[in-house]
Protein backbone atom coordinates (compact mmCIF):
# COMPACT_ATOMS: atom_id res chain seq x y z
CA UNK A 1 0.00 0.00 0.00
CA UNK A 2 2.90 2.18 0.99
CA UNK A 3 5.03 1.38 -2.35
CA UNK A 4 1.45 2.45 -4.09
CA UNK A 5 1.63 5.70 -2.57
CA UNK A 6 4.61 6.68 -3.28
CA UNK A 7 4.69 5.65 -6.51
CA UNK A 8 1.45 7.99 -7.25
CA UNK A 9 2.98 10.95 -5.76
CA UNK A 10 6.27 10.14 -8.44
CA UNK A 11 4.16 10.29 -11.03
CA UNK A 12 2.42 13.42 -10.34
CA UNK A 13 5.57 15.05 -9.58
CA UNK A 14 6.53 13.94 -12.98
CA UNK A 15 3.71 15.14 -14.66
CA UNK A 16 4.00 18.37 -12.70
CA UNK A 17 7.18 18.74 -13.70
CA UNK A 18 6.58 18.30 -17.57
CA UNK A 19 3.83 20.80 -17.37
CA UNK A 20 6.45 23.47 -15.73
CA UNK A 21 9.14 22.39 -18.44
CA UNK A 22 6.34 23.10 -21.01
CA UNK A 23 6.14 26.32 -19.69
CA UNK A 24 9.67 27.64 -19.30
CA UNK A 25 9.68 25.61 -23.40
CA UNK A 26 7.32 28.51 -24.17
CA UNK A 27 8.27 31.47 -22.28
CA UNK A 28 11.92 30.97 -23.82
CA UNK A 29 10.20 31.02 -27.30
CA UNK A 30 8.87 34.16 -26.50
CA UNK A 31 12.39 35.47 -25.00
CA UNK A 32 14.19 34.56 -28.28
CA UNK A 33 11.53 36.26 -30.66
CA UNK A 34 12.17 39.37 -28.46
CA UNK A 35 15.88 38.84 -28.64
CA UNK A 36 15.37 38.33 -32.40
CA UNK A 37 13.57 42.06 -33.19
CA UNK A 38 16.00 43.90 -30.63
CA UNK A 39 19.01 42.43 -32.67
CA UNK A 40 16.88 43.39 -35.65
CA UNK A 41 16.77 47.23 -34.44
CA UNK A 42 20.23 47.58 -33.90
CA UNK A 43 21.13 46.46 -37.36
CA UNK A 44 18.73 48.98 -38.42
CA UNK A 45 20.50 51.36 -36.62
CA UNK A 46 16.76 52.53 -34.99
CA UNK A 47 16.47 55.50 -32.66
CA UNK A 48 17.68 55.11 -29.13
CA UNK A 49 14.13 54.89 -27.68
CA UNK A 50 13.10 51.85 -30.14
CA UNK A 51 15.82 49.93 -28.54
CA UNK A 52 14.96 50.90 -24.60
CA UNK A 53 11.55 49.80 -25.46
CA UNK A 54 12.75 46.44 -27.35
CA UNK A 55 15.22 45.94 -24.37
CA UNK A 56 11.89 46.34 -22.01
CA UNK A 57 10.57 43.45 -23.52
CA UNK A 58 13.61 41.14 -23.20
CA UNK A 59 13.81 42.22 -19.84
CA UNK A 60 10.14 41.29 -19.54
CA UNK A 61 10.47 37.59 -21.21
CA UNK A 62 13.09 36.85 -18.89
CA UNK A 63 11.64 37.62 -15.89
CA UNK A 64 8.43 35.14 -17.14
CA UNK A 65 11.05 32.70 -17.85
CA UNK A 66 13.16 32.59 -14.89
CA UNK A 67 9.43 32.22 -12.90
CA UNK A 68 9.14 29.26 -15.02
CA UNK A 69 12.23 27.71 -14.22
CA UNK A 70 12.01 28.02 -10.55
CA UNK A 71 8.41 26.29 -10.87
CA UNK A 72 10.26 23.59 -12.93
CA UNK A 73 12.82 23.18 -9.97
CA UNK A 74 10.28 22.96 -7.02
CA UNK A 75 8.74 19.60 -9.22
CA UNK A 76 12.32 18.13 -9.18
CA UNK A 77 11.74 15.09 -6.61
CA UNK A 78 14.57 15.89 -3.47
CA UNK A 79 14.63 12.25 -2.64
CA UNK A 80 15.50 11.66 -6.41
CA UNK A 81 19.10 10.10 -7.45
CA UNK A 82 18.51 12.65 -10.49
CA UNK A 83 17.99 15.30 -7.85
CA UNK A 84 21.59 17.62 -8.00
CA UNK A 85 22.37 16.68 -11.95
CA UNK A 86 18.54 18.33 -12.78
CA UNK A 87 19.19 21.34 -10.49
CA UNK A 88 22.44 21.66 -12.17
CA UNK A 89 21.22 21.48 -15.50
CA UNK A 90 18.18 24.23 -14.66
CA UNK A 91 20.81 26.44 -13.23
CA UNK A 92 22.81 25.90 -16.72
CA UNK A 93 19.58 27.00 -18.72
CA UNK A 94 18.50 29.92 -17.18
CA UNK A 95 22.66 31.34 -16.54
CA UNK A 96 22.68 30.59 -20.24
CA UNK A 97 19.25 33.01 -20.77
CA UNK A 98 20.83 35.57 -18.34
CA UNK A 99 24.15 35.82 -20.75
CA UNK A 100 21.76 36.89 -23.99
CA UNK A 101 20.24 38.97 -22.02
CA UNK A 102 23.35 40.89 -20.82
CA UNK A 103 24.37 41.29 -24.31
CA UNK A 104 21.81 43.13 -25.24
CA UNK A 105 21.78 45.13 -22.78
CA UNK A 106 25.01 45.52 -23.49
CA UNK A 107 24.26 46.16 -27.17
CA UNK A 108 21.79 49.03 -26.17
CA UNK A 109 24.71 51.17 -23.64
CA UNK A 110 27.24 50.96 -26.46
CA UNK A 111 24.41 52.35 -28.60
CA UNK A 112 23.01 55.34 -26.05
CA UNK A 113 27.22 56.27 -25.66
CA UNK A 114 27.33 56.69 -28.86
CA UNK A 115 24.43 59.25 -29.18
CA UNK A 116 25.93 60.69 -26.82
CA UNK A 117 29.45 61.34 -28.44
CA UNK A 118 27.83 62.36 -31.34
CA UNK A 119 25.96 64.79 -30.03
CA UNK A 120 29.21 65.90 -27.96
CA UNK A 121 30.98 66.57 -31.47
CA UNK A 122 27.91 68.10 -32.99
CA UNK A 123 28.18 70.75 -29.68
CA UNK A 124 31.42 71.31 -29.92
CA UNK A 125 31.90 71.38 -33.92
CA UNK A 126 29.14 74.47 -33.88
CA UNK A 127 29.59 75.99 -30.67
CA UNK A 128 32.90 76.14 -29.71
CA UNK A 129 35.24 78.28 -32.35
CA UNK A 130 39.59 78.02 -31.98
CA UNK A 131 40.76 80.77 -30.58
CA UNK A 132 43.15 82.83 -33.15
CA UNK A 133 46.78 83.23 -31.30
CA UNK A 134 47.50 86.96 -30.71
CA UNK A 135 49.44 89.14 -32.93
CA UNK A 136 51.56 91.93 -32.86
CA UNK A 137 53.56 93.96 -35.30
CA UNK A 138 55.55 96.36 -33.52
CA UNK A 139 52.90 98.94 -32.09
CA UNK A 140 54.75 99.62 -28.94
CA UNK A 141 51.96 100.63 -26.91
CA UNK A 142 50.22 97.13 -27.66
CA UNK A 143 52.98 94.88 -26.24
CA UNK A 144 52.39 94.61 -22.69
CA UNK A 145 48.53 93.40 -23.50
CA UNK A 146 50.37 91.22 -26.53
CA UNK A 147 53.27 89.71 -24.10
CA UNK A 148 50.36 89.07 -21.25
CA UNK A 149 47.86 87.37 -24.16
CA UNK A 150 50.50 85.44 -25.18
CA UNK A 151 51.97 83.82 -21.97
CA UNK A 152 48.27 83.15 -21.14
CA UNK A 153 47.08 80.98 -24.28
CA UNK A 154 50.09 79.95 -25.71
CA UNK A 155 52.63 79.17 -23.28
CA UNK A 156 49.72 77.20 -21.62
CA UNK A 157 49.32 74.99 -24.46
CA UNK A 158 52.54 75.13 -26.38
CA UNK A 159 55.37 75.60 -24.04
CA UNK A 160 57.83 77.84 -24.90
CA UNK A 161 57.92 77.46 -28.49
CA UNK A 162 59.88 79.49 -31.10
CA UNK A 163 58.33 78.61 -33.85
CA UNK A 164 54.57 79.03 -31.83
CA UNK A 165 55.64 83.09 -31.09
CA UNK A 166 57.19 83.38 -34.55
CA UNK A 167 53.98 82.83 -35.95
CA UNK A 168 52.43 85.53 -33.77
CA UNK A 169 54.84 88.27 -35.03
CA UNK A 170 54.42 90.79 -37.92
CA UNK A 171 55.87 93.38 -39.18
CA UNK A 172 58.64 95.09 -37.33
CA UNK A 173 57.99 93.08 -34.32
CA UNK A 174 59.18 89.84 -37.27
CA UNK A 175 62.12 91.93 -38.35
CA UNK A 176 63.12 92.52 -34.70
CA UNK A 177 63.86 88.56 -34.00
CA UNK A 178 65.22 87.85 -37.50
CA UNK A 179 68.65 85.44 -36.59
CA UNK A 180 67.31 84.11 -32.89
CA UNK A 181 64.12 83.21 -34.13
CA UNK A 182 65.12 79.39 -33.38
CA UNK A 183 66.15 80.41 -29.66
CA UNK A 184 62.99 81.23 -27.67
CA UNK A 185 64.37 83.23 -24.89
CA UNK A 186 66.54 85.32 -27.08
CA UNK A 187 63.56 86.14 -28.58
CA UNK A 188 61.91 87.45 -25.99
CA UNK A 189 64.50 89.22 -24.99
CA UNK A 190 64.96 91.14 -28.29
CA UNK A 191 61.44 91.83 -28.26
CA UNK A 192 61.42 93.24 -24.49
CA UNK A 193 64.55 95.31 -25.25
CA UNK A 194 62.45 97.00 -28.06
CA UNK A 195 59.32 97.02 -27.19
CA UNK A 196 59.34 96.30 -23.48
CA UNK A 197 60.69 99.57 -22.76
CA UNK A 198 58.22 101.35 -20.04
CA UNK A 199 59.83 105.03 -20.60
CA UNK A 200 59.51 104.43 -24.42
CA UNK A 201 55.51 103.61 -23.60
CA UNK A 202 55.00 106.60 -21.39
CA UNK A 203 56.92 108.92 -23.92
CA UNK A 204 54.50 107.57 -26.98
CA UNK A 205 51.67 108.28 -25.30
CA UNK A 206 52.91 111.86 -24.11
CA UNK A 207 53.70 112.72 -27.27
CA UNK A 208 50.47 111.39 -29.01
CA UNK A 209 48.69 113.80 -26.47
CA UNK A 210 51.10 116.67 -27.09
CA UNK A 211 50.16 116.44 -30.83
CA UNK A 212 46.45 117.54 -30.49
CA UNK A 213 45.16 120.88 -31.37
CA UNK A 214 42.79 122.66 -29.35
CA UNK A 215 38.95 121.79 -30.09
CA UNK A 216 37.04 124.79 -31.26
CA UNK A 217 34.21 125.59 -29.81
CA UNK A 218 31.08 123.08 -31.69
CA UNK A 219 33.36 120.86 -32.94
CA UNK A 220 31.98 117.41 -31.57
CA UNK A 221 33.60 115.42 -33.56
CA UNK A 222 37.09 116.76 -32.79
CA UNK A 223 36.57 116.91 -28.67
CA UNK A 224 35.08 112.88 -29.28
CA UNK A 225 38.49 111.95 -31.16
CA UNK A 226 40.39 114.12 -28.09
CA UNK A 227 38.54 112.15 -25.22
CA UNK A 228 39.23 108.67 -26.82
CA UNK A 229 43.20 109.61 -27.04
CA UNK A 230 43.17 110.81 -23.68
CA UNK A 231 41.41 107.76 -22.27
CA UNK A 232 42.92 105.32 -24.57
CA UNK A 233 46.50 106.92 -23.10
CA UNK A 234 45.10 106.42 -19.42
CA UNK A 235 44.75 102.70 -20.09
CA UNK A 236 47.91 101.98 -21.61
CA UNK A 237 48.88 103.63 -18.51
CA UNK A 238 47.33 101.39 -16.35
CA UNK A 239 48.08 98.79 -17.39
CA UNK A 240 51.60 99.24 -16.41
CA UNK A 241 50.88 100.72 -13.09
CA UNK A 242 51.97 103.90 -14.47
CA UNK A 243 49.36 106.16 -13.51
CA UNK A 244 51.74 108.82 -11.75
CA UNK A 245 53.11 109.66 -15.74
CA UNK A 246 49.70 111.21 -16.38
CA UNK A 247 48.25 112.15 -13.12
CA UNK A 248 49.91 115.43 -12.54
CA UNK A 249 50.00 119.31 -13.01
CA UNK A 250 51.68 119.10 -16.58
CA UNK A 251 49.58 116.40 -18.71
CA UNK A 252 46.33 117.71 -16.63
CA UNK A 253 46.86 121.58 -18.39
CA UNK A 254 48.04 120.27 -21.04
CA UNK A 255 44.58 118.11 -21.49
CA UNK A 256 42.97 121.55 -20.06
CA UNK A 257 44.54 123.42 -22.89
CA UNK A 258 42.87 121.71 -25.30
CA UNK A 259 39.04 121.98 -24.70
CA UNK A 260 36.85 124.48 -25.58
CA UNK A 261 36.05 127.12 -23.93
CA UNK A 262 32.79 126.65 -22.57
CA UNK A 263 33.49 123.07 -21.89
CA UNK A 264 36.60 124.29 -20.13
CA UNK A 265 34.83 126.83 -18.11
CA UNK A 266 32.66 123.98 -16.60
CA UNK A 267 35.71 121.90 -15.88
CA UNK A 268 36.91 124.69 -13.78
CA UNK A 269 33.81 125.14 -12.12
CA UNK A 270 33.35 121.49 -11.25
CA UNK A 271 37.15 120.46 -10.13
CA UNK A 272 37.09 124.09 -7.45
CA UNK A 273 37.16 122.15 -4.13
CA UNK A 274 38.78 118.99 -5.29
CA UNK A 275 42.17 119.34 -5.73
CA UNK A 276 43.85 116.31 -4.91
CA UNK A 277 45.84 113.35 -6.16
CA UNK A 278 42.87 111.48 -8.41
CA UNK A 279 42.44 115.03 -10.21
CA UNK A 280 42.95 113.00 -13.36
CA UNK A 281 40.76 110.53 -12.60
CA UNK A 282 38.12 113.19 -12.13
CA UNK A 283 38.72 114.76 -15.44
CA UNK A 284 38.78 111.77 -17.19
CA UNK A 285 35.39 110.92 -16.18
CA UNK A 286 34.63 114.41 -16.98
CA UNK A 287 35.26 113.78 -20.38
CA UNK A 288 33.65 110.76 -20.75
CA UNK A 289 30.20 112.07 -19.52
CA UNK A 290 30.57 114.74 -21.89
CA UNK A 291 31.41 111.91 -24.61
CA UNK A 292 28.28 110.23 -23.74
CA UNK A 293 26.33 112.87 -24.04
CA UNK A 294 27.29 113.84 -27.23
CA UNK A 295 27.23 110.27 -28.56
CA UNK A 296 23.27 110.61 -27.24
CA UNK A 297 22.13 113.69 -28.73
CA UNK A 298 23.94 112.52 -32.13
CA UNK A 299 22.08 108.86 -32.29
CA UNK A 300 19.03 111.29 -31.19
CA UNK A 301 19.22 113.39 -33.94
CA UNK A 302 19.98 110.75 -36.62
CA UNK A 303 17.25 108.38 -34.95
CA UNK A 304 14.45 110.95 -35.61
CA UNK A 305 15.64 111.99 -39.38
CA UNK A 306 15.14 108.62 -39.97
CA UNK A 307 11.59 108.21 -38.38
CA UNK A 308 10.63 111.39 -39.36
CA UNK A 309 11.08 112.06 -42.84
CA UNK A 310 13.44 108.87 -44.52
CA UNK A 311 13.42 110.99 -47.78
CA UNK A 312 15.70 113.20 -46.87
CA UNK A 313 17.44 111.31 -44.58
CA UNK A 314 20.63 112.02 -46.74
CA UNK A 315 20.48 115.37 -46.33
CA UNK A 316 20.86 115.20 -42.66
CA UNK A 317 24.48 115.72 -41.13
CA UNK A 318 25.50 116.40 -37.75
CA UNK A 319 26.84 119.48 -36.42
CA UNK A 320 30.19 118.46 -36.87
CA UNK A 321 29.43 118.49 -40.41
CA UNK A 322 28.62 121.72 -40.61
CA UNK A 323 31.10 123.00 -38.40
CA UNK A 324 33.57 121.34 -40.59
CA UNK A 325 31.69 123.51 -44.17
CA UNK A 326 31.96 126.34 -42.57
CA UNK A 327 35.75 126.37 -41.87
CA UNK A 328 36.14 125.55 -45.44
CA UNK A 329 33.54 128.29 -46.34
CA UNK A 330 35.84 130.88 -44.32
CA UNK A 331 38.85 129.89 -46.01
CA UNK A 332 37.63 129.98 -49.31
CA UNK A 333 36.37 133.30 -48.51
CA UNK A 334 39.77 134.36 -47.31
CA UNK A 335 41.37 133.24 -50.43
CA UNK A 336 39.12 134.66 -52.72
CA UNK A 337 39.89 138.13 -50.34
CA UNK A 338 43.53 138.13 -50.97
CA UNK A 339 43.11 137.04 -54.92
CA UNK A 340 40.77 140.10 -54.83
CA UNK A 341 43.67 142.57 -53.33
CA UNK A 342 46.05 141.19 -55.04
CA UNK A 343 44.31 142.26 -58.41
CA UNK A 344 43.27 145.01 -56.77
CA UNK A 345 46.92 146.09 -56.41
CA UNK A 346 47.94 145.30 -59.69
CA UNK A 347 45.44 147.64 -60.84
CA UNK A 348 46.67 150.45 -59.12
CA UNK A 349 50.04 149.84 -60.50
CA UNK A 350 48.58 149.78 -64.17
CA UNK A 351 46.83 152.96 -63.23
CA UNK A 352 50.66 154.23 -62.06
CA UNK A 353 52.18 153.28 -65.03
CA UNK A 354 49.39 154.36 -67.49
CA UNK A 355 48.95 158.05 -65.90
CA UNK A 356 53.11 157.92 -66.15
CA UNK A 357 52.87 157.11 -70.10
CA UNK A 358 50.61 160.04 -70.60
CA UNK A 359 52.22 161.85 -68.69
CA UNK A 360 55.28 161.81 -70.66
CA UNK A 361 53.51 162.33 -73.90
CA UNK A 362 52.38 165.10 -72.73
CA UNK A 363 55.25 166.61 -71.79
CA UNK A 364 56.93 165.54 -75.09
CA UNK A 365 54.20 167.20 -76.96
CA UNK A 366 54.85 170.58 -74.87
CA UNK A 367 58.22 170.52 -75.54
CA UNK A 368 57.86 169.95 -79.74
CA UNK A 369 55.55 172.64 -79.94
CA UNK A 370 57.45 175.24 -77.75
CA UNK A 371 60.69 174.21 -80.30
CA UNK A 372 58.40 175.32 -83.09
CA UNK A 373 57.34 178.48 -82.02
Amino acid sequence: MAEATLGAHSTALLVKMDDAKRVRTSERRKLNRAIKLFEESVKQDDPTEILKLAFDEICGAYKRLENANDDFISCIDVSCDEYASLLAVAEDYITEVYRLKCKAHSQLLRKIDGDKSKQKADNTKFIVKKLEPPKFDGQIRLYPTFKKDFERLMITNYGEDPYVLKQCLLGEALKVVHGVDDDFYKMIDRLDDKFGNVTKVVDSVLCEIKALKPVPEGNNKKLVELVNTVERGWLDMCKLDLKSEMNNTTVISQVEKLLPPTLKREWVLKVTGFRSEKEFDKLLEFLVKERKVIEYVQEGVRSSATTDNKVAVHSVTSEDHYSDKFDDVIKQLRENQESQQRQLNECIVLNGLLKLVVSMKLHLTLQKLTQHS
